[in-house]
């Protein structure tokens, strides 16, 4: 399976010198060489720069750019798609790509970290390997962020439904969430949960009804409105 990777800047692909914390193409290298192992299981990385730069930065030219590169992946047939971007304003860029994107045949996840990847703490790797491992197990279309927020199991959010950040908060949460407490994920370790219109779509006939499905590493649970 090939799986597009088109770098945006942000702090994921960013390196820290000096106190200051800048994107470099190099940190790109780095994260697709950390994931090197999906290689031997029939997993290629095949990057993509169509620009760089931290996300509080962003413009409607970048914007444009992104949504641009993203339909040029699609149209040539790459239906996996995994995009890094800054977490200051994925929430705006991710919608507008859930927009962009209505209707085609592609799965799109958002990743982002809350440090530099050199960083110890940093939630970039394991953000990585959720979108990855979520690529690998869904046939689901459309626009996905994947994230841990700290304290929390890595999951897996609707593009089109990301709360704003809170004040001094680095977390992301489905705007659903009654005053951004901990959202029941999409995904975490032991499952994937799937949003309600998904559901809905596979399960018309009991729009409540629970059921599982096994896949390869965790079970698929169809379940009703939050």
């Amino acid at each position: 399976m090939k799986i597009s990777v088109i770098f945006t800047g942000g702090t994921i692909a960013s390196a820290e010198k000096n106190g200051v914390i800048a994107p470099t193409e190099q940190s790109g290298s780095f994260l697709l060489n950390s994931f090197s192992s999906y290689e031997e299981n029939g997993v290629s990385f095949q990057p993509f720069y169509p620009y760089t730069v931290l996300s509080e930065n962003l413009s409607a030219k970048h914007l444009n750019s992104l949504v641009g590169a993203v339909i040029e992946r699609v149209n040539a047939g790459d239906d996996k798609i995994i995009i890094c971007h800054g977490s200051d304003t994925l929430q705006y860029t991710a919608a507008a790509v859930s927009f962009a994107l209505s209707g085609r045949n592609a799965c799109v996840v958002f990743v982002c970290s809350d440090k530099p990847l050199q960083a110890p703490e940093t939630n970039g790797f394991i953000n990585f390997e959720t979108a990855v491992e979520f690529l690998l197990q869904t046939d689901l279309k459309g626009v996905f962020a994947a994230y841990k927020n700290r304290g929390e199991t890595p999951k897996i959010l609707h593009g089109a439904r990301l709360s704003s950040h809170l004040e001094g908060c680095d977390s992301l949460y489905d705007i659903f969430e009654k005053s951004h407490r901990r959202a029941p994920p999409f995904f975490h370790k032991d499952r994937f949960v799937l949003p309600s219109y998904e559901r809905r779509l596979q399960q018309r006939e009991h729009p409540m009804a629970y059921r599982s499905v096994p896949t390869r590493f965790w079970r698929i649970f169809l379940v009703g409105d939050p």
